[in-house]
């Protein structure tokens, strides 16, 4: 592509191009560290943002709260897992030193979602008031913490 590209560039505006740069995310990330590896020179820089690489981690993880809720034989509304990620979000946000609504900081934040277990809240889909769930707060922290050894569910 690289090559094909250049000599067509070069065919239609009579020169060569003096730089010429790779961006690509998730797969384009990927195929731009191969492209890195297998032909340095192609590029004069290569941004490869969200690479989808460790493909036997990431697979695991994509479908494991799917795993957790075929195990607790429960699949809560999605309105509930919104209520528990804003208050994740609420408790942790700043822990980085900016209150932006990302949780930069991953690593430090212990927010616990049992702790809202029995707690009222607003479902952002309908407007009823729900009540936390432990089935939930289960499933969102053994999603959050992902696939491990000692996880009877493997």
């Amino acid at each position: 592509m690289a090559v094909l590209g250049k000599a067509v560039t070069e065919s239609f505006y009579g020169k060569a191009p003096i730089y010429s740069y790779w961006d690509g995310c998730s797969t384009g990330g990927r195929q731009g560290l191969m492209e890195a590896q297998r032909y340095p020179n192609d590029y004069n820089g290569i941004l490869a943002a969200a690479p989808a690489i460790n493909w036997p981690k990431f697979l695991p993880s994509e479908i494991w709260p799917q795993v957790v809720m075929n195990e607790e034989h429960v699949y809560p509304e999605q309105c509930e897992f919104d209520a528990i990620t804003a208050e994740a979000v609420k408790a942790c946000d700043s822990i980085d030193g900016v209150k932006d609504g990302i949780i930069a900081a991953t690593g430090l934040c212990h927010f616990d979602p049992h702790s809202l277990v029995g707690q009222p809240f607003t479902c952002n889909t309908d407007g009823t008031k729900r009540m936390y769930s432990n089935a939930a707060a289960t499933i969102v922290q053994e999603t959050w913490g992902g696939p491990h050894k000692n996880s009877t569910r493997l």
